[in-house]
């Protein structure tokens, strides 16, 4: 129930989008990278794969947190793979670099 078919990535994007503007995390670039998507099952009627999506964003340390919380429990599968939270000079929000996995099939 958490996988997705690829033709709704945009759907997942805005997922994403409205949980991090929930969560005061100010989004900056959402990247779906399909040209690193894995396939990790195949059979006669759907293929899955792994792909991947980069986001970088602003946000305080807690912020971040309630967002990463909220992805994890929602209907849509994701997987923190890579994380970098550094501080932005002059201000309160940490600059974030965030590489999230999803699964999404096709129909074969």
């Amino acid at each position: 129930l958490r996988v997705r078919t690829k033709q709704e990535l945009a759907f997942i994007i805005e997922k994403i989008s409205r949980i991090a503007h929930k969560h005061d995390v100010k989004i900056d670039q959402i990247m779906p990278n399909p040209l690193q998507q894995k396939v990790i099952l195949e059979n006669t009627d759907k293929t899955y794969y792994n792909l991947p999506i980069m986001i970088e964003a602003r946000s305080t340390y807690h912020d971040f947190g309630r967002f990463i919380n909220e992805l994890e429990i929602e209907d849509t599968f994701f997987e923190v793979e890579g994380l970098t939270i550094a501080a932005a000079p002059g201000s309160q929000l940490n600059a974030v670099k965030l590489m999230l996995n999803t699964i999404v099939y096709e129909e074969n």
